[in-house]
């Protein structure tokens, strides 16, 4: 199975697969935990959480990997102080850090707000797994979309799409 797993496709199959997995089995986890602490549904998903990352760990600790390659060639290296001098770079990582962090805000505030709101849990746990599976049905048919229409790049379409939110949002749309 892992060696055909070495090409390309077959590896980004495998993490769209683990990606649909996790957007069904994620909420539906938080669902069956939140009786495992009285005092709010959250920190019985967290107990989950903690229970699925110890599992991970033990599959990754007994993983087989394949022995490293010597390499032969000489590889010309470049030190932190030249990396960190590239506009490119410094850009990547801040949009990086600042869509994570708009992410993890938007992640945590949505289910407290539903809550807040009196929505039942299992309402919750829907948006949030309608939201992942849209982000790994996203990146699904992107491509094949990106290829028979010829869109932009897909940076140019993102930003796009969020100037379209934020039109329509401050229009009262």
């Amino acid at each position: 199975m892992f060696a055909r797993l070495s090409s390309g496709r077959g590896a980004i199959s495998m993490v769209m697969a683990g990606g649909v997995l996790a957007a069904i089995l994620g909420p539906n986890l938080a669902i069956w935990s939140r009786q495992w602490y009285d005092g709010n549904a959250f920190v019985g998903a967290f107990y989950g959480l903690f229970i699925i990352y110890v599992l991970a760990l033990l599959l990754i600790s007994i993983l087989p990997l394949a022995v490293p390659l010597k390499i032969t060639t000489q590889q010309v290296t470049r030190s932190y102080r030249e990396l960190f001098r590239q506009p490119l770079l410094i850009a990547a990582m801040a949009s990086g850090a600042i869509g994570y962090a708009v992410m993890v805000l938007l992640m945590t505030a949505t289910p407290i707000a539903m809550q807040h709101d009196d929505f039942p849990f299992s309402n919750i746990a829907w948006v949030i797994q309608w939201h992942v599976l849209g982000h790994v049905c996203a990146v699904i048919f992107y491509r094949p979309l990106d290829s028979s229409l010829q869109l932009a790049p897909s940076h140019s379409l993102g930003l796009r799409g969020v100037g379209a939110v934020c039109a329509g949002k401050c229009t009262g749309q």
